[in-house]
């Protein structure tokens, strides 16, 4: 039972010391020194083990270890030895954002496997032996790495007095980087391959994965947006179009600072004032006939009052989202008094009204004005909230 558990867990690590190699990111140091410390069964004994690594290519490190221990319960019936072992070392997943005590950095460490060669000696006599280590370390404190492991093998020759001999010690690990190396970074972003792929889930070979103008480490680290979702707070601006242009990314509701719900990425028309009526573009819409609803004159006159001035604002920008348009401005009265004094009065609101728009940059050349008097009401002069209605300003496309 022994032989085929032995032979079950050797072929186990060979498969993944096969296969899990081409997953691997590693981004450990070049030289690394470790102290294994553990226990060893059957028979019951205690062992350790100092060894290092030298990574010749990321995820793949030459290992060597020595060291030794005592098997056996007693002095009478257990003995010591000695124990030199060389192998491979694989780490898969290995983190290189930092030690636990390093700023930004984590406990994270590495998953490794490390399949060896070696002989086992005392004054009996040898036996030589083939094991595996499957084992995690966390980078609990620069430059150390502590750790648990497991590492069954089979031994042949005459210390061990059979065939071929199970066994299997567990315990705890210390490694220390003495030789770092750079983590792998393909595209560049500041983010580990590793990081990417495990954590973020972003594109290690391109440095901005969601498209939207920022690096992914940039978002990470600086931002502290997702580096897969180009509108982080779903306000309707990319992430990097909010950053170049002093919005924040986090808060939607600096998105669209004139509410006119078009985002201000894709408005080609900001700054439009409140309540204005906008197109696809955030451009204001001018119909054929539009009421300025709003401008009020001082009573008998043509001065404008100052509750005027939102709608003439609108109306302003109204006409500067549509530069190629002409308009009539006309004046509007009610039928109270002489005919011919409120059409003369219309006319000298609707021009009152083109000289306010030309004070505010719009072209006299696009103005024409002209006074309707009562000619056109838009309600029956019969109450007096039909006539308020009936005085009003009124642009017409030409």
């Amino acid at each position: 039972m022994r032989r085929v558990l032995a032979t079950a867990l050797l072929l186990f690590a060979l498969s993944l010391t096969l296969t899990l190699p081409s997953l691997a990111r590693a981004e450990s140091g070049k030289i690394n020194l470790h102290l294994d410390l553990g226990v060893l069964v059957p028979p019951a004994g205690a062992l350790g083990n100092v060894g290092f690594d030298w990574q010749f290519l990321p995820g793949y490190a030459l290992d060597f270890q020595i060291g030794g221990g005592w098997l056996g319960l007693d002095a009478d019936t257990g003995f010591g030895f000695f124990q030199t072992a060389l192998g491979v070392r694989f780490r898969f997943l290995d983190n290189k954002e930092g030690y636990l005590n390093d700023k930004g950095g984590d406990g994270a460490g590495n998953l490794y496997l490390v399949p060896r060669f070696g002989v086992m000696v005392n004054g009996v006599g040898g036996a030589f032996t083939f094991d595996a280590t499957l084992g995690y370390e966390w980078s609990v404190a620069r430059p150390m790495q502590i750790g648990v492991f497991l590492r069954p093998g089979i031994a042949t020759g005459p210390l061990v007095h059979t065939p071929v001999a199970f066994y299997a010690s567990a315990g705890l690990s210390f490694s220390f980087e003495f030789v770092k190396s750079p983590a792998k970074d393909s595209d560049h972003d500041r983010l580990s391959d590793e990081r990417e792929i495990i954590k973020w889930k972003t594109n290690p070979n391109h440095p901005d994965t969601d498209g939207d103008g920022l690096w992914d480490g940039d978002e990470v680290y600086k931002h502290h947006t997702n580096p897969n979702d180009p509108d982080t707070d779903h306000g309707g601006s990319r992430d990097g179009w909010e950053v170049q242009n002093g919005r924040n990314p986090n808060d939607p509701s600096d998105d669209d600072l004139d509410h006119d719900r078009v985002p201000d990425e894709r408005d080609a028309c900001p700054g439009t004032p409140p309540n204005t009526e906008v197109d696809a573009r955030g451009c204001a819409v001018l119909r054929r006939e539009l009421v300025l609803e709003g401008i009020q004159f001082q009573f008998n006159s043509a001065v404008i009052q100052p509750p005027s001035e939102p709608t003439l604002l609108q109306a302003a920008q109204i006409l500067r989202d549509n530069p190629g348009v002409r308009v009539e401005i006309g004046g509007h009265t009610d039928d109270t008094g002489n005919p011919g004094y409120n059409q003369r009065l219309s006319d000298s609101r609707a021009r009152a009204v083109a000289e306010w728009l030309v004070q505010h940059g719009i072209a006299a050349d696009r103005l024409d004005t002209r006074g309707y008097g009562a000619q056109k009401p838009r309600a029956p002069n019969d109450t007096e909230e039909h006539k308020a209605q009936n005085r009003r300003i009124e642009f017409r496309r030409l």
